[in-house]
């Protein structure tokens, strides 16, 4: 089920317990003015407290979205975004880290951003965490450079340990499509 949260529903609380349901909301902002901005109305509070009954029984039914665009990706924003995740009990839910669909690639500043956000969210240990296919294929890592200052850059907010090095590895082998 995809909900913006605003509302709460004790059927949906009712189905979320009984692990007959999962929900998704996208939130996309860290503060009370983006919020407004990106949703057209007020009420982040009002989600995430909504939220936080949602998650008390089944935390793992409910999967938290971050949209990244170029008015929502600051540090400043995600930082405050993963303190109200903090703060309202949430840390066991699924995050989806995602772009958005208009963009046909996503910017240098957005891959730092969704990285960012990636590692601020780790560092919580918060076991799930994903880049959603949209932002995967927008993704353009041209060399091996792009990688080295992304860490490089989270390496100056102490968050570098949360993105693997592929130096590690002598292979590596993914599923899926």
């Amino acid at each position: 089920v995809i909900t913006n949260a605003l509302y709460y529903s004790h059927v949906v609380q009712l189905l979320l317990d009984r692990d007959k349901i999962t929900i998704t909301t996208s939130i996309d902002s860290g503060n009370d003015s983006s919020f407004k901005h990106i949703r057209g109305v007020d009420g982040i509070n009002k989600v995430f407290y909504n939220l936080k009954l949602y998650a008390k029984k089944n935390p793992k039914n409910i999967t938290i979205k971050y949209i990244l665009m170029s008015n929502n990706s600051s540090k400043s924003e995600l930082e405050n975004f993963v303190s109200k995740i903090i703060c309202n009990n949430l840390t066991l839910c699924n995050f989806q880290i995602s772009c958005n669909f208009n963009d046909e690639k996503v910017s240098d500043e957005i891959i730092f951003s969704a990285s960012f956000l990636y590692a601020l969210l780790k560092k919580e240990n918060i076991a799930v965490v994903f880049f959603d296919e949209l932002l995967r294929e927008r993704m353009t890592i041209t060399s091996k450079d792009n990688i080295t200052n992304i860490k490089e850059s989270l390496k100056k907010y102490g968050l570098d340990s949360y993105i693997e090095d592929s130096a590690n590895y002598d292979s590596i082998c993914i599923w899926g499509n």
